[in-house]
């Protein structure tokens, strides 16, 4: 150690290591090499940069089970994009998740519409209608109510048997939308049936 400090005119510096400046040289050049090189991409980068300005009907495709590539961009819907997205949804079925099922209806009774639609439909008329669907519920096919935005199972109504040309478990059918009224449930009205995502028809956008 070298003394690096002296008592002068009654005034003490205190003692400094001779290493101390070299450390300090070495941090330094350690800041600078972190900064100057790029943080490096992440695991999900594409994901995240395609999910990055989704709307509501986009989060419903997702939820769907859809791949972020699949999902369409421009402010309008066409009908192109309509059957398409809807054959993709019809092949997700295969995957048998039922966490997704109530996505996949509500997205395909939506992009139904915008088949039917001269022109397809805009995304913001889509985000609109999505709203309507909030707090409705459709039978699953494994026997459960599960809410048609998110999926999620609201009570277990018994086993899916075929019935004359339809899927039911007790009162309720594959197909419909039904809202809660207190305790129960009842069909929509508002929403005409649709044929199932089950049956692999084409979806009919007019009342029965």
């Amino acid at each position: 150690m070298t003394r690096a400090s002296r008592i002068d005119g009654g005034e003490q510096r205190g003692w400094r290591h001779p290493g101390t400046w070299r450390w300090s040289r070495v941090s330094l050049l350690l800041l600078v090499a972190w900064s100057c090189n790029p943080k490096p991409a992440g695991v999900y980068e594409s994901t995240r940069a395609a999910v990055a300005q989704v709307d509501d009907f986009g989060i419903l495709l997702l939820e769907a089970g859809l791949e972020p590539g699949a999902l369409p961009t421009g402010q309008v819907v066409t009908v192109e994009q309509a059957q398409q997205l809807r054959m993709l949804l019809r092949l997700a079925m295969a995957d048998g998740h039922m966490k997704s099922y109530g996505p996949r209806v509500t997205a395909d009774f939506l992009l139904a519409e915008a088949t039917a639609a001269r022109g397809g439909m805009p995304r913001s008329s889509l985000n609109e209608r999505l709203r309507g669907f909030k707090g409705l519920a459709v039978l699953r096919p494994d026997g459960y109510l599960a809410q048609a935005i998110t999926g999620a199972p609201l009570q277990c109504v018994g086993p899916v048997q075929m019935q004359g040309n339809e899927f039911q478990a007790g009162d309720f059918k594959i197909g419909p939308f039904y809202t809660q009224e207190g305790g129960s449930f009842r069909e929509e009205p508002s929403l005409p049936p649709r044929a199932s995502l089950l049956s692999g028809e084409e979806v009919s956008t007019q009342p029965k």
